[in-house]
């Protein structure tokens, strides 16, 4: 208490931010907040899936997610005790 200081002006002090300070036990979004994202969510036996990305994606984009959800995939594949890649079923 002997930290603190009696401030007779008034409140907030001028220039001073209304936004409280950034808590380091829960960082920003890496996202800019206005950025409209779309949102896809299912649940499983063991708990929910999401996934979370731009509305607005260029071709190439696109393809480094595709890249990236396969590579996802095969993770959890070899996670569940399965081939990495699916069985390709013969037509």
């Amino acid at each position: 208490m002997n930290q603190l200081t009696i401030c007779e002006s008034e409140y907030p002090p001028e220039g001073a931010s209304m936004h409280p300070p950034q808590n380091l036990h829960f960082p920003p979004p890496p996202w800019e907040p206005d950025r409209q994202l779309a949102n896809e969510r299912m649940t499983l036996d063991e708990g929910p899936v999401m996934l979370q990305w731009p509305v607005e994606l260029k071709k190439e984009s696109v393809e480094e997610l595709e890249y990236w959800l396969k590579g996802v995939l095969r993770r959890a594949r070899r996670k569940a005790g399965l081939s990495p890649e699916p069985e390709r079923e013969s037509t």
